[in-house]
Protein backbone atom coordinates (compact mmCIF):
# COMPACT_ATOMS: atom_id res chain seq x y z
CA UNK A 1 0.00 0.00 0.00
CA UNK A 2 1.47 3.30 -0.94
CA UNK A 3 1.04 5.96 1.70
CA UNK A 4 3.06 8.86 -0.18
CA UNK A 5 -0.65 10.74 -0.37
CA UNK A 6 -1.02 10.40 3.28
CA UNK A 7 2.19 11.54 3.97
CA UNK A 8 2.31 14.18 1.65
CA UNK A 9 -1.26 15.91 2.87
CA UNK A 10 0.76 15.87 6.45
CA UNK A 11 3.73 18.17 5.18
CA UNK A 12 1.49 19.99 3.54
CA UNK A 13 -0.45 21.45 6.20
CA UNK A 14 2.66 21.45 8.53
CA UNK A 15 4.98 24.24 8.32
CA UNK A 16 8.47 24.22 10.30
CA UNK A 17 10.30 26.99 10.84
CA UNK A 18 14.38 27.51 11.25
CA UNK A 19 15.78 26.44 14.38
CA UNK A 20 12.96 23.46 14.71
CA UNK A 21 14.68 19.91 14.40
CA UNK A 22 13.06 16.25 12.93
CA UNK A 23 13.85 13.17 14.29
CA UNK A 24 13.58 9.33 12.43
CA UNK A 25 14.05 6.00 13.97
CA UNK A 26 14.75 2.69 12.94
CA UNK A 27 15.72 4.10 9.39
CA UNK A 28 18.33 4.96 7.27
CA UNK A 29 17.32 8.80 6.04
CA UNK A 30 18.81 10.59 2.68
CA UNK A 31 18.35 14.17 1.83
CA UNK A 32 17.76 14.51 -1.63
CA UNK A 33 16.47 16.71 -4.33
CA UNK A 34 12.29 17.30 -5.46
CA UNK A 35 13.34 15.31 -8.38
CA UNK A 36 14.97 12.43 -6.35
CA UNK A 37 12.36 12.75 -4.20
CA UNK A 38 9.67 12.15 -6.67
CA UNK A 39 11.41 9.13 -8.14
CA UNK A 40 12.11 7.79 -5.04
CA UNK A 41 15.66 7.61 -6.39
CA UNK A 42 18.43 7.32 -3.67
CA UNK A 43 21.57 7.07 -5.69
CA UNK A 44 22.74 10.58 -5.43
CA UNK A 45 22.02 11.74 -1.84
CA UNK A 46 22.83 15.44 -0.39
CA UNK A 47 23.07 13.87 3.21
CA UNK A 48 22.72 10.87 4.67
CA UNK A 49 22.32 8.58 8.14
CA UNK A 50 22.79 5.73 9.09
CA UNK A 51 23.24 5.65 12.62
CA UNK A 52 18.63 4.42 12.47
CA UNK A 53 18.15 7.19 14.58
CA UNK A 54 18.47 10.92 13.65
CA UNK A 55 18.29 14.40 14.23
CA UNK A 56 18.15 16.88 11.37
CA UNK A 57 18.24 20.61 12.61
CA UNK A 58 16.71 23.22 9.76
CA UNK A 59 19.19 25.38 9.73
CA UNK A 60 17.90 27.28 6.27
CA UNK A 61 14.05 28.05 4.66
CA UNK A 62 13.96 25.61 2.16
CA UNK A 63 12.29 22.96 0.72
CA UNK A 64 13.56 19.81 2.52
CA UNK A 65 13.24 16.36 1.04
CA UNK A 66 14.21 13.17 2.70
CA UNK A 67 14.02 9.38 1.73
CA UNK A 68 14.51 5.96 3.29
CA UNK A 69 17.36 3.95 1.83
CA UNK A 70 15.45 1.02 1.46
CA UNK A 71 13.79 1.50 -1.86
CA UNK A 72 11.03 -0.80 -0.67
CA UNK A 73 9.85 1.91 1.94
CA UNK A 74 9.98 4.64 -0.91
CA UNK A 75 8.11 2.63 -2.74
CA UNK A 76 4.98 2.12 -0.14
CA UNK A 77 5.23 5.90 0.47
Amino acid sequence: MNNSKIYNEWASENRFQVGDTIKYWKDYVMQVGEVEYKKCNSSRPNCFSNTGSTIYRLEHPWSFYAISRDVGHCGKG
